[in-house]
């Protein structure tokens, strides 16, 4: 049965919820997010995963998350192995 290699590596184009997830301590003014950011910080602090600072032109996630221009969703969507539908599409001769 295959495993799963430890720690997964999560990319995530935000510094501040980098930090928030791998510092231990409380950080003022920051008392919101505690309950958001518990689990993840769980789940580092057990090596569970890694988060990994990617930048925001190669996160992969973002044609989910906001309007981009055709070419970088295009680029986006191979990386995760998506193809558009007219890239299927053939015309009878």
């Amino acid at each position: 049965m295959p495993s799963i290699n430890k720690p997964i590596n999560m990319y995530c184009d935000n510094s501040a919820a980098i930090i928030f997830a791998n510092e231990p301590v409380i950080m003022k003014g920051a008392g919101h997010f505690l309950r958001r950011y518990h689990y993840v910080r769980e789940q580092v602090e057990t090596g569970e995963i890694k988060l990994i600072k990617a930048h925001t032109d190669d996160n992969l996630a973002d044609p989910f998350t906001k309007a981009l221009p055709r070419g970088m969703v295009i680029d986006h969507a191979k990386g995760i192995g998506l193809q558009l539908a007219s890239s299927f599409m053939h015309t009878c001769d």
